[in-house]
């Protein structure tokens, strides 16, 4: 009996430790829980290419995710990606596009400067680029961080501090590959909310827009 009634604090104490933890879990972190949580909404759909956004954990400014299916193969798109000089023929008012560094043929670091509207100042960014193969699926990925201080700022240029993109080029079996491009960008400064939405909607989508009309362009013109 003695026995019995010195292990009922002890359960106590644990159930109580039980129920804390629970309301720490379900109540506590809300606000962060949302976040991680927060699932891809569906914005856009036209020319075949889906435009979903959702919460970006710290950030007010929201993720975007652009995904396509289009008649090409993975070498073309890969080769595309991999040509920085030429992003200026498909990378949104890109008016500057060069590698900085390359450490292999699957590591480099680049630099791209992107035009915004008078009276606003033009934008620039320097990015370390990481891209790798999954041998059991054949598809491709990439992934982009800003390395801001890998190149000197220009004067009248705003740097973009906070950028990450990454694709994913998954085969098919008929001749096409999906592709999956997902995108978070700061563009800085004290810019108005239709400037901001230039980055994170209009940018991104006339981006691949025109990239799927090269990869094709590459497609026809070997044929």
């Amino acid at each position: 009996m003695t026995k019995e009634f010195s292990s009922f604090p002890r359960m106590l104490l644990r159930i109580y430790q039980v129920i804390a933890t629970l309301f720490a879990i379900s109540v506590l972190p809300l606000s962060a829980q949302k976040v991680e949580k927060a699932s891809w909404e569906l914005v856009s759909a036209e020319k075949d290419l889906n435009i979903y956004t959702r919460t970006s954990e710290g950030s007010p400014i929201k993720e975007i995710q652009i995904t396509t299916t289009i008649e090409s193969t993975m070498q073309r798109v890969t080769d595309l990606l991999s040509d920085v000089p030429n992003y200026k023929l498909w990378v949104y008012k890109c008016n500057e596009a060069k590698r900085i560094k390359t450490t292999s043929s699957n590591d480099f670091h680049y630099y791209v400067e992107t035009a915004l509207p008078y009276p606003f100042s033009n934008r620039d960014l320097s990015v370390h680029s990481v891209q790798w193969w999954n041998r059991e699926t054949g598809a491709y990925h990439s992934r982009s961080v800003a390395a801001a201080n890998a190149v000197p700022q220009k004067k009248g240029i705003v740097r973009i501090t906070e950028f990450e993109s990454k694709w994913e080029i998954r085969p098919r079996n008929d001749g096409r590959v999906d592709i999956v491009y997902t995108a978070r960008a700061n563009p800085g400064g004290e810019i108005p909310v239709w400037l901001v939405n230039l980055f994170i909607t209009k940018g991104p989508l006339e981006t691949m827009q025109k990239f799927t009309e090269l990869a094709r362009v590459f497609e026809s013109s070997e044929d």
